[in-house]
């Protein structure tokens, strides 16, 4: 294999390596995100009412089976390489959409310029 070549995969290899560091952490940021239990009042009769999020607000752990649901992949392919952060949970999109509780939908713009550097400081070794 020439230098060149040699060079092409090992800056591939870092990109890959650094989609992956950077897809976990996201997971963890966003785990935490709806690590937040949902609450309880107890009303003027004794019983027990759940408090969970608002609209707008990312949703609150109940069972804990949205939070262990997120997870990520890296897909490294010849001159390709994509990450994906996303929850297995069938409802996760019901949560997000209709009932309009975040859990990734708005978080492009937070990590926009995270994943941008991460991604120029593995394709120049640094990372």
């Amino acid at each position: 294999m020439s230098d060149a070549l040699q060079l092409f995969d090992d800056m591939e290899a870092d990109i890959a390596s650094a989609a992956r560091t950077i897809t976990e952490k996201i997971v963890i940021d966003v785990q935490d995100r709806i690590g937040k239990p949902v609450g309880f009042i107890i009303g003027p009769r004794g019983g027990t009412k759940k408090i969970r999020s608002k609209p707008g607000e990312p949703p609150r752990k109940d069972t804990g089976t949205l939070q262990a649901g997120m997870t990520s992949e890296v897909i490294a392919v010849v001159g390709q390489v994509a990450g994906s952060v996303f929850d297995e949970v069938p409802y996760a999109e019901r949560l997000e959409g209709s009932l309009d509780r975040p859990i990734l939908t708005d978080l492009a713009e937070t990590y926009e310029d995270y994943i941008a550097d991460g991604l120029a400081r593995a394709a120049a070794g640094e990372f």
